[in-house]
């Protein structure tokens, strides 16, 4: 399934001749073919339609509506979760989001606990507006949307260009990088996009600095109970102790304050 869906991203990243034209509405039919299949878990005939599907995406003469963008998405989201690539499967999903922000996954497509469903959630709360790319010359579409200046590299999209003749050219980018022969229509992007924070990966900096405190916090208790003991067996003066009691006093409060973060 993995060579499926980088057979996807390389067949749907440019245009391509075979196969070609394609209307929008035998992309509808092969997006809901892939959709009922995944909703019945009818493996074979999701990756038959996922493959129609890729192959005539690139193939368009006509602008594709927004609402087949969306599923578009959806249904490389479902690829992406089959083949374990949690990286596309964001990306798709903020291109879903970017078309319908109301978009939400039923239970049976997105179980509460599961890879895509925590995926859903990162998307939610990471909508791309760095790493936008300017269009060139000619009429464009994102997503089925008429007048289009910029495209985000950092979510899916259908990106369509139609030229003063009225042919159209049709890409779906995959959130990562642009096709070359489109990269030659456009400026740079502005900047790179900024990768979504994981909740599990916050929890793990947590985690370690939990560690690192408690570290600090016995190695605070130790010095200063091994450095009094030096001070009061040597006779030390009240003024010697109480230098003695402050600086290990820091290091021992520094090390459990950082310990008590780490295990909010």
């Amino acid at each position: 399934m993995l060579v499926a869906m980088w057979s996807w991203i390389a067949a749907s990243s440019a245009p391509a001749l075979a196969d070609c034209p394609a209307d929008a509405g035998t992309l509808r039919a092969e997006v809901d073919a892939a959709l009922a299949a995944y909703q019945d878990w009818a493996w074979p005939k999701f990756e038959a339609s996922v493959a129609a599907a890729r192959r005539d995406v690139a193939c368009l003469d006509e602008v594709a509506p927004p609402e087949l963008a969306r599923d578009l998405h959806v249904v490389t989201a479902f690829a992406a979760f089959r083949a374990d690539d949690d990286e596309q499967m964001e990306a798709a999903l903020r291109g879903v989001l970017a078309v319908d922000p109301s978009w939400r996954p039923t239970v049976d497509q997105a179980a509460p606990g599961s890879t895509i469903h925590a995926a859903f959630e990162l998307a939610r709360r990471h909508r791309p507006e760095q790493g936008r790319v300017v269009l060139g010359d000619g009429a464009w579409f994102v997503d089925g949307r008429a007048g289009a200046e910029t495209v985000s590299l950092g979510r899916c999209a259908v990106v369509q260009r139609r030229d003063p003749s009225g042919a159209l050219e049709s890409w779906y980018l995959t959130g990562t990088k642009l096709p070359g022969d489109l990269l030659a229509r456009a400026t740079p992007p502005t900047s790179a996009p900024p990768a979504a924070t994981d909740p599990r990966r916050r929890r793990a900096t947590w985690i370690a600095a939990g560690g690192l405190g408690a570290g600090l916090a016995a190695a605070g208790s130790l010095a200063y109970a091994a450095h009094m003991k030096q001070v009061y067996t040597s006779a030390a003066t009240a003024e010697e102790a109480s230098q003695a009691y402050r600086a290990n006093y820091f290091w021992g409060m520094t090390g459990y304050t950082v310990g008590a973060l780490g295990a909010h």
